[in-house]
């Protein structure tokens, strides 16, 4: 696993779960830092949306949709 590359990985939350894609930031022995990919932006609020960045090469990233990566 290389910084910048998407993987997909479980994410979990509370008592529940999917699998989702993840920008990979950068990786240690013992950690690995993502961010989470989503394409639900347009129904954010503004200042939730002025958290997410655009993944501009969607497509060539393997991605379905226009996505956007976020904390």
């Amino acid at each position: 696993m290389n910084p910048f590359e998407i993987f997909i990985a479980y994410v979990s939350w509370g008592n529940g779960g999917k699998k989702r894609p993840v920008l990979v930031l950068q990786t240690t022995e013992d950690n690995i830092s993502v961010y989470t990919i989503t394409t639900q932006y347009a129904s954010k609020s503004e200042a939730v949306r002025a958290k997410f960045f655009k993944i501009n090469d969607w497509k060539l990233s393997g991605l379905d949709k226009q996505s956007y990566g976020y904390l």
